[in-house]
């Protein structure tokens, strides 16, 4: 079709006597979108834009029963979807997964925001309408009925077409500006898409509009690969040699570009691979992109990083991705100068065996056998962390597992704390917790009882969250648990079967 084709709007009329219900704001948009036009088919929108601080091509194709498929292309390319049910993505450092709480939630709400896919009937939002303001728009507040996602869409009066959404606040918060609408066959998408998410400026703007008549079911299946660019040499041995720190950290010594560039944290609580901005001169690239790096007391720029090849014991990876960190912070605590950090798309490669004590072994997941003494529990893959049921007082609910965290004993996440009122009657003292991004405030106290991985706990000290903000503001999960709590296992880290291992220590 041709964009410059003037977009053919038949909003759907409401009372003029009263301010509209949302339900009749919402079937206005719908009607004005032009989803019942879309019938059985679907639309595909082809653009350019920026990602991540990269050029990429996207592709969207959509439908009315709530599928998607999103590709990016470009230097850090990425994809995700769904069919209906399964949502699933495949991120930047090549490895793929289904997304689950957040992760998935944040996927779907976005591709509904930005396609209209919200206003369809049984999507999983519930709205509220304001009055409508005085420059001709209306706000409508939503919230993602399967989380605890929320947020703005703001929809021109006359037209009922999104001008602009919101989601989250704080350092959580994410917007959009959606402009110049364009219609194939009835079906209208903006032409333009302005984006700011953790801070950093996205974009979208429309180079081709297509309307399908009909679409095959396997266009929106799961596409889940093993990432390819890892190979085991069956020659090494598995153990590493490991550097155990006074804080209870473990580092490991990898060669990057086959150079030595110091110690590496080893952090299950990391989501990504991270190098230190001090030893990047050694790299032959350049930075590129950006991202905003969360930690503890918020959200940082950072930069990626990529090199030929990252090799440690027995596993080489090809053209592995870091983001770009300044952490020398950490080396008056540590004693040695940090290189970096490794995290989520290095374990989800492999199997992991680790003992907080200061022994890690490395394993091909084609290979790996569970010793007899060890429980197998399922491992939900959240926000590129392992998270775990355990159970503590008189709640139950999902942890993150946090080696990096590793002086620590668990940190109840902020909505935990308020949700479950964990700091009424209980005795605490002030304190904070820092990171990336700086300290954040808790509270220090006792919970009476804490089980995990089949071990029970009694009178153990923990944090309570204080503020909405970086990692302890996460909903999704109850709490974070560090070293000190996993002290009693070797633990097994399978991600490419989605299972944690258990191993009492005292078996071995």
């Amino acid at each position: 079709m041709r964009l410059d084709a003037l977009c053919s709007l038949a909003p759907l009329a409401l009372p003029a006597a009263q301010a509209p219900t949302a339900d009749e704001v919402v079937a206005a948009a719908r009607a004005a979108l032009g989803w019942n036009a879309l019938g059985q088919g679907a639309l595909r929108v082809t653009g350019s834009g920026r990602s991540l601080g990269t050029d990429v091509t996207r592709t969207l194709v959509f439908d009315a029963r709530g599928r998607f498929l999103d590709t990016l292309d470009g230097p850090l390319a990425q994809s995700s979807g769904s069919d209906g049910t399964t949502v699933w993505g495949r991120d930047w450092s090549g490895t793929s997964r289904v997304l689950v709480l957040g992760d998935a939630a944040g996927v779907v709400v976005e591709h509904a925001l930005l396609t209209g896919a919200w206003s369809l009937p049984g999507a999983p939002f519930t709205f509220h309408v304001d009055e409508a303001a005085d420059d001709g728009t209306l706000e409508l507040a939503w919230k993602h009925t399967e989380g605890v996602l929320a947020g703005t869409l703001t929809l021109d009066a006359a037209t009922h077409l999104v001008r602009a959404a919101t989601r989250g606040s704080g350092d959580q918060a994410s917007s959009w500006t959606l402009s110049d609408y364009h219609s194939e066959g009835g079906v209208s998408f903006p032409a333009r898409i302005l984006a700011v998410e953790q801070g950093m400026p996205q974009g979208f703007e429309l180079r081709t509009l297509e309307r399908l008549a009909t679409v095959d079911d396997a266009l929106f299946a799961a596409r889940l690969a093993t990432p390819s660019d890892t190979r085991f040499l069956q020659d090494v041995a598995p153990a590493l040699e490991v550097k155990r720190v006074a804080s209870g950290h473990l580092l490991v010594h990898p060669t990057i570009e086959g150079q030595d560039l110091g110690w590496f944290i080893f952090d299950s609580g990391a989501g990504t691979n991270c190098i230190a901005t001090s030893v990047t001169d050694a790299l032959a690239g350049e930075p590129f992109g950006e991202i905003g790096a969360k930690g503890v007391g918020g959200t940082v720029p950072a930069r990626f990083w990529r090199a030929s090849e990252l090799a440690l014991g027995p596993i080489v990876i090809t053209s592995p991705v870091f983001m770009g960190l300044d952490l020398a912070f950490l080396e008056r605590h540590f004693g040695v100068e940090i290189g970096g950090i490794l995290g989520y798309e290095f374990f989800a490669r492999c199997v992991v065996e680790l003992d907080m004590q200061g022994t890690i072994a490395l394993f091909d997941p084609a290979r790996y056998t569970l010793p007899a003494a060890g429980r197998w529990e399922d491992v939900v893959l959240y926000a590129r962390h392992p998270c775990v049921q355990a159970a503590f007082e008189d709640h139950q609910g999902l942890f993150k597992i946090d080696t990096g965290a590793a002086g620590d004993t668990v940190t109840l996440h902020y909505d935990a704390v308020r949700e479950l009122a964990l700091l009424d009657g209980r005795e605490t003292r002030l304190s904070g917790a820092g990171g990336v991004g700086g300290v954040v405030p808790v509270r220090v106290g006792e919970l009476a009882s804490f089980r995990l991985g089949g071990h029970d706990y009694d009178t153990i000290q923990a944090s309570f969250a204080l503020e909405d903000k970086g990692a302890f503001a996460d909903g999704y999960v109850l709490g974070n648990i560090g070293g000190k709590l996993l002290a009693p296992f070797t633990l097994v880290f399978d991600y490419p079967q989605g299972r944690l291992g258990f191993v009492p220590r005292a078996a071995k």
